[in-house]
């Protein structure tokens, strides 16, 4: 006890040492919960399925775009499907929330559903050009692709955002790391759809057509209002 008490002391007026600092932001409550009740999403449906989460990798990443594959994720999904989204976006809104709380710009609260625009965008797109295309069914892997994106890019956030809460001094390192998955992930789901577009014949003008009206468009737009 001696010892440790020595060392303490040593540690304490050491200026090189690891010196624990009083908190200067604290959150509310309800922070904590919402992480708390997200990991507690991921649990339930790592419970219900323990090859879930991995077989959205691999649909994503490893195996080629295949739609035996993705029907038989989908299947394992059921019900879980739109927990892994519930997650996505209860994480996705907090980790915005604690972003806008340390950065020093003045942005309006109603930029945490940001997230949720970023889904629903391409959601909503793909079935406008199902609607006016009448090719729903060669669409519909494309909007599996998008969901499953962004459930990954949920399960990625929680980390992040626990890491954020804990020790807001990482926050510009943190910062560059959600642009960049979300980056990353988005160049995926484009790449996989295109992929999977072309394997569908449909022309690459089109695909061209697509991206630029109804994907580039929408983010220009967004970020000329939140600007």
């Amino acid at each position: 006890m001696q010892r440790l008490t020595i060392f303490l002391a040593q540690l304490s007026s050491s200026t090189e040492g690891y010196i624990l600092e009083p908190r200067e932001m604290w959150y509310s409550s309800w922070v904590v919960y919402a992480i708390v009740l997200a990991v507690g999403l991921v649990g339930f449906v790592r419970v219900l399925s323990q090859d879930l989460i991995s077989g959205v990798f691999a649909c994503l990443f490893v195996r080629p775009t295949s739609s035996t594959n993705f029907r038989e994720t989908m299947s394992l999904l059921g019900n879980t499907f739109w927990i892994m989204l519930l997650n996505y976006g209860l994480i996705s809104m907090v980790f915005i929330y604690l972003l806008l709380q340390l950065t020093s710009a003045s942005q309006p609260m109603y930029v945490v559903f940001l997230p949720l625009f970023l889904f629903f965008q391409p959601i909503l797109s793909l079935f406008l050009t199902s609607l006016f295309t009448g090719e729903y069914r060669r669409l519909k892997e494309n909007i599996q692709i998008v969901s499953m994106t962004f459930q990954l890019i949920g399960l990625v956030l929680i980390p992040l955002t626990i890491i954020l809460m804990l020790n807001p001094t990482y926050f510009i390192p943190i910062l560059y790391a959600g642009v960049a998955i979300y980056a990353l992930f988005t160049l995926v789901r484009l790449f996989r759809g295109a992929s999977y577009a072309l394997q569908n014949k449909i022309p690459w003008y089109y695909i061209i057509l697509y991206l630029c009206s109804l994907e580039i468009l929408p983010l220009g737009i967004l970020y000329q209002l939140t600007v």
